[in-house]
């Protein structure tokens, strides 16, 4: 009798299971490592800058401050939703410390893409979810006077 119980337990426990993928949730345009393997510091134009990437996320010049949205991201409870916040770009320019001092026509172009995608299993009486994020980031300092990719930071998760 207690075989049976158990068996008849499994079977139920196995047509209960199901794994529930959610649809990712993206922000920005994915960012080509192929595009930034091209990317050559006092070569690469501008306009080659805008055709291999698009219009940036944000641009800004030094002391300003930017509002740029944040992304969207799957919780443990649900979607977080992205929002905007405010950052001093002095910020981002103090990744190309080493290129000081900063001319008054530089720019920093920001390119970003972030990805989200989340798994629910369900197994009989047990529940497991699990979320991964993506994100890749672009900085592209710029000599707008000259129109010319001074520099570049890439990171990406």
């Amino acid at each position: 009798m207690k075989t049976r119980l158990f068996l008849v337990l499994v079977v139920l426990s196995g047509t209960l299971s199901a794994c529930v993928p959610s649809p990712p949730i993206r922000t920005g345009k994915p960012i080509s490592p192929d595009n930034v393997a091209l990317l050559s510091p006092g070569t690469t134009t501008k306009a080659q800058v805008l055709d291999r990437f698009g219009l940036p996320f944000a641009i800004a010049a030094p002391g300003e401050i930017v509002e740029v949205q944040s992304e969207r991201v799957w919780s443990p409870d649900a979607i977080s939703v992205g929002g905007n916040y405010q950052l001093d770009a002095d910020t981002w320019f103090e990744l190309f410390a080493d290129r000081r001092p900063f001319a008054e026509e530089y720019r920093i172009y920001f390119y970003f893409f972030a990805s989200s995608r989340q798994y629910a299993v369900i197994g009989g009486f047990a529940f497991y979810q699990s979320s991964v994020t993506k994100l890749e980031r672009l900085w592209l300092l710029v000599d707008e006077r000259k129109s010319r990719l001074i520099d570049y930071r890439f990171r990406h998760d």
